[in-house]
């Protein structure tokens, strides 16, 4: 008996032995991500309760809602190219020449990109009353575009080199809360707030420009106009869906802080930040998985299948426990976050509580499945679709309301988008196997 359970140990160590031989790459990218979003939520929760309690729910508001303004922007100035540009760097990794290009023509179109946000910005300022009001906050946390610009977070996922990204980011996010609670100390300092928020971007991004360089043999190449709409073209569906899911992701504060007061958008994003710092927790494993997926993809649909299903199996357990414990223990939740019982944002954050589990999986179908499979148009589809539902639902009920209606709305996007991309991958062919022993 002992020895056959020596065997057995001996069989699985085995094993395990080689799935890290095989997979090792891919665990280390995972966990550098997985630490990095971590980080990047729980050092703000560091903050969270001093930003509460010294900027007041109203101040905190304005906070918010000038992050989700500029954040309309940072869409534009990433385009599509966090995944197309990845894909495209992936397959050309041991090609220098190819890689500069790659590298160069994507700078170039951020960087004019940015020029346009800015100007945009600026006219959006001039004339709309509401966002006169508090440019001094928007302009400040709109430097954060230039870190967007120049950090190529798309370069390091292609070649698999997560950790500098992970160094990076981690310094700035601590040098940000460091900043914050030793110089805020008043409403009055929320400019302070937003520049902070800023270089916490700024920095990271001039490092990791810079690193680049020192990891691959990279030289400038200036891009012609054909070679800039040419990657406008190739992260145009990512873009486009992107920006559907913005109109269910990030209006939702937008169109509050339209039609609300400041300290209605605070309580809701107390709420939203919370339940997006749950569902940050899958993202180190869908942005690891992405780039691994696309070149099995390229060599076998069913070894991508088999993988994709182990990691959809495995996932949603996790992420549907999860989500059960988010909602059970809201109010203690919201009041580790703040440092205070808030029952406004405990009912909202329950309202948003199974988003971990319905945002993983359809990560999983839809850009894991459904964009390696050449399904752009349907992935970009039901995205844009679903962000119209969005936004037409948030324009009707907002105004009525207001904190309510805007967390309803999101969950009800979200369901619509998980339940849509598993049946296109269903009716594409890919379910069964997907599902099957």
């Amino acid at each position: 008996m002992l020895f056959l359970l020596f065997m057995n140990l001996k069989s699985l160590q085995k094993k395990l032995s080689e799935f890290h031989v095989r997979y090792q790459s891919l665990i280390e990218n995972a966990g550098a991500l997985f630490f990095l979003q971590m980080a990047g939520y729980v050092l703000p929760f560091v903050t969270f309760p001093y930003l509460t309690r010294v900027l007041g729910a109203e101040t905190f508001g304005v906070f918010v809602f000038a992050q989700s303004v500029v954040q309309y922007f940072t869409l534009l100035t990433d385009y599509g190219f966090n995944l197309s540009a990845t894909q495209q760097i992936s397959i050309q990794r041991e090609n220098s020449t190819a890689l500069s290009k790659i590298f160069s023509t994507t700078i170039a179109t951020k960087f004019l990109l940015f020029l346009m946000s800015e100007a945009l910005l600026i006219i959006l300022i001039l004339f709309h009353p509401k966002l006169s009001l508090y440019r001094e906050v928007i302009l400040l946390t709109s430097l954060s575009l230039v870190g967007s610009v120049f950090f190529p977070i798309w370069f390091f996922q292609g070649i698999e080199k997560m950790r500098i990204i992970t160094l990076l980011q981690v310094s700035g996010r601590v040098l940000y809360v460091v900043c914050i609670l030793f110089f805020v100390q008043e409403p009055l300092d929320v400019r302070l707030a937003s520049l902070f928020f800023s270089l916490s971007s700024i920095i990271p991004g001039a490092l990791g420009f810079y690193y680049s360089f020192r990891l691959k043999p990279l030289s400038i190449i200036l891009p012609n106009s054909t070679d800039i709409f040419q990657a406008l073209q190739k992260g145009k569906v990512v873009f486009f869906s992107m920006a559907g899911a913005s109109l269910f992701n990030n209006s939702n504060t937008f169109i509050l802080g339209l039609f609300g007061s400041m300290e209605q958008v605070g309580l809701y994003s107390i709420a939203e930040r919370i339940v997006r710092a749950f569902v940050m927790l899958s993202t180190p494993i869908t942005q690891a998985i992405f780039p691994h997926s696309a070149r099995l993809f390229s060599n076998s649909k069913e070894s991508a299948l088999q993988f994709l299903r182990k990691v959809l199996i495995g996932g949603s357990i996790f992420f549907f426990s999860l989500s059960v414990i988010v909602f059970s223990l809201a109010e203690w939740i919201v009041y580790l976050a703040t440092g205070n019982f808030i029952p406004e944002a405990a009912l909202l954050l329950r309202i948003l509580s199974f988003l971990p589990f319905t945002i993983f999986a359809d990560n999983i179908f839809g850009t894991q499945i459904l964009l390696n499979i050449g399904q752009e148009r349907t992935f970009t589809k039901v995205i844009f679709a679903s962000g119209i539902f969005s936004l037409v639902s948030s324009l009707i009920f907002v105004p009525y309301f207001f904190g309510l209606a805007t967390a309803c709305i999101y969950f009800i996007t979200e369901v619509i988008v998980f339940v849509w991309f598993a049946i296109a991958v269903k009716q594409f062919g890919f379910s069964i196997k997907l599902f099957r022993q």
